[in-house]
């Protein structure tokens, strides 16, 4: 398990790192990065594990010698939880900070357990997260491509992103994977000696229950492929700005449920 998933209190920028820029893009001094990394959580609810996130991921990224910004894109309101949306906007609003080559869609929850790990993207979408212990360290099923994935930008605009009709729980993952077979990319996966996490234990959240209609909505992800991705998400940014002395740079976001659904004839169940 990762030395840093204890301690008590909040995110200390001051005391916990140093030569973190206030607008939230750090770069190290001794290399000039080939690309820039824009590693994009979704958020609700969540404090305490971001706080346990951000001062393991910052050194890790450190080590790597990466120019990175972390985005924290939150979902205000009571409507369901829709991660994928949240993504979608992460990757719209970063080109607001700079002009990011490789994107990283992570969960807040998950913590890489070995730095040889890169974090970097690749000619093929990567899925980063092989091994997690919760699931003994084995890949749940062979489709599996969520938890931490990278995509280049060009390959995310290829695909369209993620679908936006996938409220609670479940399902824009496998969503996700069809895209990218759909468009004829391959999944590459680091060894899973090397790709090992660690999930801090949590409760559902009650506003991200499973979604009853995500099987139904799998089988429909061909029609909905060129109308339904990042580009058509409905989304209202009522903040935007660096966070913790840069440590991230914080969304704040509407997302309207019932008007995503009658876009697409659907309604909540």
């Amino acid at each position: 398990m990762p030395t840093t998933t204890t301690g008590g209190g909040r995110v200390n920028a001051t005391n916990s790192f140093s030569g973190l820029p206030a607008v939230g893009v750090w770069s190290p001094v001794e290399c000039l990065p080939k690309e820039r990394l824009a590693l994009i959580l979704p958020y609700r609810n969540r404090d305490e594990h971001l706080r346990i996130f951000l001062n393991h991921m910052h050194p890790f990224l450190r080590h790597q010698q990466l120019m990175y910004t972390i985005f924290v894109v939150e979902q205000l309101g009571d409507f369901r939880f829709n991660r994928a949306s949240l993504f979608n906007v992460g990757f719209r609003e970063s080109d607001r900070v700079a002009h990011f080559d490789c994107f990283i869609f992570h969960d807040v929850d998950l913590l890489p357990e070995d730095d040889r790990l890169p974090y970097r993207c690749g000619k093929q979408p990567i899925h980063l997260s092989v091994s997690v212990d919760t699931h003994n360290y084995k890949l749940m099923y062979p489709e599996l491509f969520g938890g931490a994935v990278a995509l280049s930008r060009d390959q995310f605009k290829k695909i369209r992103g993620f679908s936006n009709v996938f409220f609670g729980w479940g399902g824009e993952d496998d969503d996700l994977y069809y895209r990218v077979k759909h468009h004829r990319y391959e999944v590459f996966r680091h060894v899973s000696q090397i790709a090992r996490y660690t999930m801090i234990k949590h409760e559902r959240d009650v506003l991200n229950p499973a979604n009853p209609e995500r099987h139904k909505l799998l089988k429909l992800s061909a029609k909905r492929l060129y109308t339904d991705g990042y580009l058509d998400t409905n989304y209202t940014v009522k903040f935007a700005e660096p966070r913790y002395n840069g440590l991230v740079y914080w969304i704040s976001v509407d997302l309207d449920e019932k008007h995503i659904l009658q876009r697409f004839n659907l309604t909540k169940r």
